[in-house]
């Protein structure tokens, strides 16, 4: 299946060991101790996925000394659902925990950033045409301590709430269960 003419100019400029175009999303912690366990998000369409397991300290001008300016959440996930009428692409900003959450916001800001940079940059050298809208989903996902939604697995869309100051920007915290559909993850965002 072809990417997306976004999708298409990422991997044009994002290094190839940084990012594939898996079959099925599958994420899962770096550290072989961790107890969150993997998530496999199941898909129709291409899917770029960027694993961000290591700091963002591979950017030269930032400095490695800084607290939390180098960090960034475990994955980013770029998908464009072929089914909606308006062309829209939903940015999974995606961070695996065991159980306690701490960090992890400021991990899903700076790779929203992260994300929006080299959405520019792709748009600005490779994408010869206005960039389709951008939906960025902040997703926690934890082993232990947090309960699934109301609804539970059956229910048909993620509960985001509304970043309290970048309106684009839908947060979540759900239980790191084995399986989802991407469907679940590019919902609307309920303002806070």
């Amino acid at each position: 299946m072809a990417l997306s003419p976004l999708l298409q100019a990422l991997c044009d400029v994002v290094r190839p060991e940084l990012g594939t175009v898996p079959a099925v999303i599958r994420l899962e912690e770096a550290d072989p101790g961790s107890a969150c366990p993997p998530v496999v998000i199941k898909k129709r369409g291409p899917a770029l996925v960027l694993k961000l397991d290591a700091p963002i300290a591979r950017i030269p001008l930032l400095r490695h000394d800084a607290e939390g300016l180098t960090s960034a959440c475990d994955y980013l996930v770029f998908y464009q659902p072929e089914d909606e009428r308006t062309p829209t692409v939903y940015v999974l900003l995606c961070e695996l925990k065991t159980s306690h959450s701490g960090g992890a916001r400021q991990q899903i800001e700076n790779g929203k950033l992260l994300a929006e940079f080299l959405v520019s940059m792709a748009v600005h050298h490779r994408l010869n045409q206005a960039p389709p809208r951008l939906q960025y989903r902040g997703i926690i996902f934890r082993g232990k301590g947090v309960a699934e939604p109301r609804g539970g697995q059956m229910r048909s869309v993620c509960p985001y709430r509304q970043h309290p100051v970048w309106r684009d920007l839908g947060m979540a915290t759900l239980p790191a269960v084995p399986e989802r559909d991407i469907s679940f993850f590019c919902a609307a965002i309920v303002p806070a």
